[in-house]
């Protein structure tokens, strides 16, 4: 029998994945894993192979489209009540992590699944349910603290994490491969969601708000050796900037929608939309 029931969130673009199953979530046997051609999805389930987990992992599932709380409640629901069907002598993991939304509300996906978490939080203690969470992108701020909280209110250990820590981080921590850090506290407000409000100082704060695609300044101290003179210089293009907008083809109505907001929190002068191509007019 499987030590684990891994489940796993991952959001890349307007796909949210929610589950990575890692254990025995069936009376018999275990599910088998289930990818698509989501990068999300595939570096975890390698990363989960890479540190000798291959076995326990039964089965991927995801839901799409930017489901409502209704959905993701429903959803979760069906998990847990496969994960909490049997028992096992070191509990059982659950993962709820992945990239950075682009304009689902993280908050309201969250708030689905700690209404299924508090509906089987007692199967979920009897089972010795240790759970993860990592997440990005609008409120997912408000996300962590909420999942944080019914940590807090129903006894179950709940780690949560955003976007400082590496997606596949979480899955070392999980399978106990490495420690599991203080947790900082979770801020409260949404307001700055495209902030990044880690201090983690691994990663410098100029790498993060720097463009590739912008000319960097002559003094900078990270500006690559001179070529050698016998290979001709590069000229440096640009592919975008600040100021780049974009042509949406069909009706993208939510899509646009998400990057007029993205505009708006970014304090941009003018918007990255500059049109709609509807081709069936």
């Amino acid at each position: 029998m499987s030590r684990y029931s891994l489940s796993s969130a991952l959001l890349y673009g307007h796909w949210s994945k929610l589950v990575y199953c890692k254990g025995n979530t069936e009376p018999f046997g275990k599910q088998p894993l289930v990818l698509d051609s989501d990068p999300c999805p595939l570096e975890r389930s390698d990363t989960i192979c890479d540190l000798g987990g291959v076995d326990e992992l039964a089965n991927y599932g995801e839901y799409s489209g930017a489901p409502s709380e209704q959905q993701t409640y429903d959803y979760a629901k069906t998990i847990l009540s496969l994960m909490t069907r049997e028992k096992h002598h070191e509990g059982k993991v659950l993962i709820i992590g992945g990239s950075i939304a682009n304009f689902t509300n993280v908050a309201a996906t969250f708030k689905g699944i700690v209404r299924a978490i508090k509906d089987y939080q007692g199967p979920l203690k009897e089972n010795g349910v240790t759970i993860f969470v990592r997440r990005g992108g609008p409120n997912y701020q408000e996300g962590l603290r909420v999942m944080g909280e019914v940590g807090k209110t129903t006894g179950i250990p709940i780690y949560v994490f955003g976007t400082e820590t590496h997606m596949t981080a979480i899955v070392g921590m999980a399978l106990g491969n490495q420690p599991i850090p203080n947790q900082p506290p979770v801020a409260a407000h949404t307001a700055n969601f495209l902030l990044n409000s880690s201090t983690n100082s691994a990663t410098p704060a100029s790498t993060r708000t720097a463009s590739f695609s912008e000319p960097i300044a002559a003094n900078d101290a990270t500006l690559a050796k001179k070529p050698k003179a016998c290979i001709p210089a590069a000229k440096a293009s640009m592919l975008f900037s600040r100021n780049t907008k974009a042509i949406m083809w069909g009706m993208q109505t939510r899509a646009v929608q998400g990057m007029l907001d993205f505009d708006y929190v970014c304090s941009r002068d003018e918007p990255s939309v500059a049109a709609m191509v509807y081709p069936f007019t």
